[in-house]
């Protein structure tokens, strides 16, 4: 972070960390998207005659199979924040008396599809996320800093159940306050997983999941 009179000031990313279907780190995740690897594959976790809007063949997408398998909800939301912050730290030094300047920013999955399917949408939008899943990661950044022997302050602590937005969000806040001072150094992480069964079966009933009846979904 620069900062002066007159001068412009500027935020920098110094490391990364990720976890990916493609693979357990951000370099070779990157390298094969470059590469325009998909390993898509029929997800055994749902099949239509659990849902009819499933359609009559497999769902294909992609599965971080070397990561929490047979997992789901919260705990493979650990997991996978475990293995991306892993990565982070093969890195950068990240010990106990540097993450108390730092600020935590998490990103995770806003369960839309999920909670619109189990009432009225009107509900819904006036109660995401749903009081049951913010319950459920009311202390995902204490668990997942744990898990990697990490300590930080909770004040520093700021969790968002933002989808894609949320991450941008995220990053905005995140450089706010470093530019204001308030942290020397910020982690900002997004984690979600689109291949659990209460996920698929929810979005395959909207109408937004890619189906033999419905092949513009994703």
């Amino acid at each position: 972070m620069l900062r002066g009179s007159g001068e412009m000031a500027t935020v920098c990313i110094s490391a990364f960390g990720m976890a990916t279907p493609l693979a357990p780190n951000a370099v070779d995740s990157c390298a094969a998207a470059r590469a325009g690897v998909t390993r898509m594959s029929a997800l055994s976790v749902v099949s239509p005659s659990e849902c009819a809007a499933l359609g009559e063949e497999p769902v294909a997408g992609c599965q971080a199979r070397y990561i929490a398998p047979g997992f789901i909800g919260i705990a493979r939301t650990l997991l996978l924040g475990k293995v991306a912050l892993g990565d982070l730290q093969s890195r950068v030094s990240l010990s106990h008396n540097s993450l108390q300047g730092t600020g935590i920013f998490i990103n995770v999955s806003d369960q839309f599809y999920a909670d619109s399917t189990a009432g009225s949408l009107a509900e819904v939008d006036r109660r995401l996320p749903s009081t049951v899943w913010a319950e459920e990661c009311d202390r995902l950044i204490p668990r997942l800093l744990q898990a990697s022997n990490l300590e930080s302050i909770p004040q520093n602590h700021h969790l968002y159940f933002g989808g894609h937005t949320g991450f941008v969000q995220a990053i905005q806040e995140a450089a706010s306050l470093l530019l204001a001072g308030h942290f020397d150094r910020c982690l900002v992480g997004g984690i979600d997983s689109c291949i659990e069964p209460r996920f698929l079966n929810a979005a395959a009933t909207k109408g937004v999941l890619k189906t033999t009846a419905n092949p513009v979904g994703f």
